[in-house]
């Protein structure tokens, strides 16, 4: 996303049009050596990171719904019932909420914004910045509301079996990004569940090292979840805190002295939503899958093109 060397590409099918620039494997970076790293992005068009969202972005659908889902399950009548309404009262007051709010943080943005650039980076910051205590909030009726309580890592895996699926062209993505060893592949989602996304990722693609940035559930000495969560990220400005982070080890790990973290090859980020903003103009290049409403909207009034 820096105004000198980023790009913003969109699509709106599948994630199979990134799969020619987008191959990653968190190998990482251990088996390369600093000397091979600089051939390898000099000689190919692969990057040196490759960072994925995981709800909508692999896959077809939020995933987190269908862990609620099975949480409501464990219930007996009684509970199903109340806690299902609860859910449709927490669930529409989110959705009103998010839309306002979004609105009210673009306003304030977008009145500051310096329109003699192709696009505001401080703008974009500022628009992380004032959503996160949003977004952080959000998870506070979730979590008292015991929404997540009840589940087992068996359940889980369920859940991740039978009821997650990846959108086409996702799992050859990740597969594409396996077969490479100089390329550092992160999966950077604000699903609740790590347990969820690992089943999910060796169901569609078997073995694959990666490193994954979300938050986790918490469980009890039984093994089942209290509702609780534990840990980032939760927030579009935890995203980008976490690519910076990866960039900047990785630059002074790899190419020491040298002013540009992106001298050692391309960053990509790959996300659907409003969260992934952030991240995805931060990277060298961005890439957008689906046609979210909001997204849209922000995108329009930072001015990114």
């Amino acid at each position: 996303g820096r105004e000198t060397g980023t790009r913003a590409a969109r699509s709106k099918g599948a994630i199979s049009a990134a799969n020619a620039r987008a191959p990653a494997s968190s190998r990482s970076g251990d088996a390369c050596s600093s000397s091979t790293r600089e051939l390898h992005a000099r000689f190919t068009r692969s990057p040196a990171l490759l960072a994925v969202d995981f709800d909508q972005t692999l896959t077809r659908e939020d995933s987190s719904a269908a862990l609620i889902e099975a949480a409501i399950e464990t219930l007996d009548v009684f509970g199903k019932v109340d806690q299902l309404a609860a859910l449709a009262r927490v669930s529409e007051n989110y959705y009103s909420s998010h839309r306002d709010k979004v609105e009210a943080v673009l306003q304030g943005v977008v009145a500051r914004r310096d329109t003699s650039r192709l696009f505001d980076e401080a703008g974009v910051r500022d628009f992380a910045a004032g959503m996160a205590p949003f977004d952080r909030a959000s998870l506070v009726p979730v979590q008292s509301g015991l929404f997540l309580a009840g589940l087992t890592k068996d359940i889980i895996q369920d859940v991740a079996s039978k009821r997650v699926q990846f959108q086409a062209g996702a799992a050859h993505l990740l597969r594409a990004a396996g077969a490479k060893q100089c390329i550092a592949l992160h999966v950077v989602s604000v699903n609740w569940s790590k347990d969820l996304i690992r089943a999910s990722i060796k169901k569609e693609v078997g073995s694959l090292e990666y490193e994954l940035h979300s938050p986790n559930l918490l469980f009890d000495e039984k093994g089942v979840s209290t509702g609780a969560l534990s840990g980032p990220p939760s927030t579009a400005l935890d995203k980008l805190q976490i690519l910076e982070g990866l960039l900047q080890a990785r630059g002074e790990e790899d190419v020491s002295g040298r002013e540009s973290d992106g001298a050692w090859g391309e960053s990509v980020f790959v996300g659907d939503s409003v969260t992934d903003l952030a991240a995805m103009l931060r990277a060298d290049v961005g890439i957008v899958v689906g046609s979210s409403q909001s997204l849209r909207l922000t995108i329009d009034q930072l001015g990114v093109r």
